[in-house]
């Protein structure tokens, strides 16, 4: 079985059953996500934003859908998720002669909630309960996470494995079975890094690349520095390099508008002054400095494997240390990865994750503090396959070996994930 083939049975299996196995709701800011993307199916696709956030009006049957499932118990073990309100979900009308107003983040542009909204467009077309809009937006959310790295396994010409095993991250198959804008940040992410590696030979490549990089700055504009692997792969033409950076950074100039567009002050009473924290940053790096030294954790690579839920529900070490592993051993069957090559993956993913912890300290935490908050080792899925590209070689020459390993820990990891968050919430 090929990787693509592998990467495609398990990665779909695994994405349905989480689909319906994780309640609605508990998924890292997956209600904020969900009245974004309901937002921008209703027209809102540039909110108008007041003092708590960007603001829409949706059918009256989606509030209420939430309102019937949403509880914080994050850290709340004995909390459980009960059966009467999957009962309840499903008399819940739309009642689209109503409208709610809903307020929501909206810092994000409309291209990661494109499948999300897609579902909710049908369904705007062919009225259904609200539970089954919310359910068919987590289907196309996590059937076009695994045609887009299907893709990007296809088309590169080097580390298809490693490809493959980091897209069965179950964090990442967790992610993409919710309204989460993580999946298409993951996925474009990962299918721009592999077509830079193919390089660009003719127009079709070129628009591809360009298309990618475009959706990655307009995703999330964190993982811009993926276009720079440019400069070391194979282009037939040398101004194509310049022209997917240019169409990366006006996908980051749109997301950026559109943030500024529609910013509206974070965690109200946590004194974050985003323009206070610049001028701590220019005249005492060393704040940031000390700040991310102190968050070089491994636990965050713990969450990027999997904590699912809210992030209270912990994979076990031994599976955490065999996916890494797993990781690894793809990377030393890529074949021959240039040094070019590994080096730019290096200096790219590095001053990616420090860019990540920069935006974070900047936006997201108190001027001058010593810690950065907010900070999340999800951020760190879509340069997995460019911080082990770093170990790319060709050490394990027998692909089967690989075959067999991504396959057995892959499903494993996953298994265990879905029966963590079954017994997190149903026992």
């Amino acid at each position: 079985m090929t990787a693509q083939r592998l990467f495609v049975v398990v990665g779909l299996s695994a994405a349905l059953l989480f689909t319906f196995v994780t309640p609605p709701f508990q998924v890292p800011d997956e209600v904020g996500h969900f009245w974004r993307a309901m937002s921008i199916a209703y027209g809102a696709v540039v909110p108008p934003v007041e003092a708590r956030g960007g603001v829409a009006r949706i059918p009256q049957g989606y509030s209420t859908l939430v309102y019937v499932f949403w509880r914080d118990i994050a850290g709340a073990p004995d909390e459980k998720i009960a059966w009467k309100q999957f009962q309840t979900s499903l008399e819940v009308r739309l009642e689209a002669e109503k409208s709610a107003v809903v307020t929501f983040p909206a810092g994000y542009t409309a291209i990661p909630y494109l499948p999300q909204v897609a579902a909710a467009l049908v369904t705007r077309v062919i009225p259904v309960r609200p539970v089954i809009t919310f359910y068919l937006g987590r289907l196309c959310n996590a059937v076009a996470y695994v045609l887009l790295i299907a893709l990007a396994i296809r088309i590169t010409p080097t580390m298809r494995w490693l490809f493959a095993a980091a897209g069965l991250l179950p964090m990442a198959l967790f992610l993409a079975a919710s309204w989460s804008s993580d999946p298409m940040t993951v996925a474009t992410s990962f299918l721009l890094t592999a077509g830079l590696l193919r390089g660009a030979h003719t127009w079709r490549d070129i628009a591809l690349l360009a298309t990618c990089g475009a959706a990655v700055g307009l995703c999330k504009p964190a993982y811009f520095l993926i276009a720079l692997l440019a400069v070391v792969t194979p282009f037939a033409r040398v101004y194509w390099r310049a022209v997917v950076i240019a169409a990366t950074a006006a996908g980051v100039a749109v997301a950026m508008w559109s943030a500024a567009r529609t910013f509206a002050p974070q965690r109200p009473g946590a004194h974050i002054d985003p323009a206070a924290q610049i001028q701590c940053v220019r005249h005492e790096p060393s704040r940031f400095l000390e700040a991310l030294r102190a968050e070089l954790r491994f636990d965050y690579v713990r969450q990027a494997v999997g904590r699912l839920g809210v992030l209270d529900v912990p994979l076990p070490g031994a599976l955490v240390w065999a996916e890494l592993l797993l990781l690894l051993l793809c990377a030393w069957t890529a074949g021959n990865v240039s040094g070019p090559v590994r080096g730019a993956a290096l200096l790219v993913s590095l001053a990616t994750i420090a860019g990540i912890a920069l935006s974070l300290y900047i936006g997201w935490t108190p001027p001058c503090a010593r810690s950065i908050d907010g900070l999340q080792g999800r951020y760190l899925l879509p340069v997995v396959p460019l911080v082990f590209a770093v170990a790319g070689a060709a050490l394990v020459r027998r692909e089967e070996i690989t075959r067999l390993a991504l396959a057995a820990v892959a499903i494993c990891a996953n298994a265990t994930a879905l029966v963590a968050v079954g017994w997190r919430y149903y026992r």
